[in-house]
């Protein structure tokens, strides 16, 4: 009040203030909507990772298998084809063997040595997926699958 003479020394100053939900159902949905995309991106890393260990147990498995078909040939069959062929020539020599059976036994000592290489290449390329899956061969932690 211009007129009073301590006039402005003391203002006081109300303030109000009133919030209107105008947006309120938006923010609700966006909230959903992120909700939703982390449910489903969780759901996503779930199923990578259990595509992941199937791979990685398939993986082991076929390792395992071809090292042990290798060891089955290396330290069995192919040692006994030879003996069989040693013997099959002994005896197409003495004359009481016919050279179909010659052929017959060399043909199963191929057939078996043939067999070992296949089982260690399915050994090498098992071992190169599972390096892929696991992400490298560092202090060379898949050499005891190739023993």
């Amino acid at each position: 009040m211009p007129n009073q003479s301590s006039s402005g020394k003391d203002p006081l100053l109300v303030m109000f203030a009133l919030e209107i939900p105008l947006w309120q159902k938006s923010y609700k949905a966006a909230a959903a909507e992120a909700t939703q995309r982390k449910a489903a991106v969780n759901q996503t890393l779930n199923n990578r990772r259990n595509a992941l260990e199937s791979d990685l147990q398939m993986i082991l498995f076929q390792v395992n298998d071809a090292k042990r078909k290798v060891a089955l040939f290396d330290n069995s069959l192919i040692p006994k084809a030879k003996e069989s062929l040693e013997v099959t020539e002994e005896s197409y020599q003495a004359g009481s063997s016919t050279f179909l059976d010659l052929i017959d036994a060399q043909r199963m000592l191929l057939e078996f040595e043939l067999s070992l290489e296949r089982a260690r290449v399915d050994r090498e390329i098992s071992l190169s997926r599972l390096e892929e899956i696991i992400g490298g061969n560092e202090e060379g932690q898949l050499e005891k699958f190739k023993e």
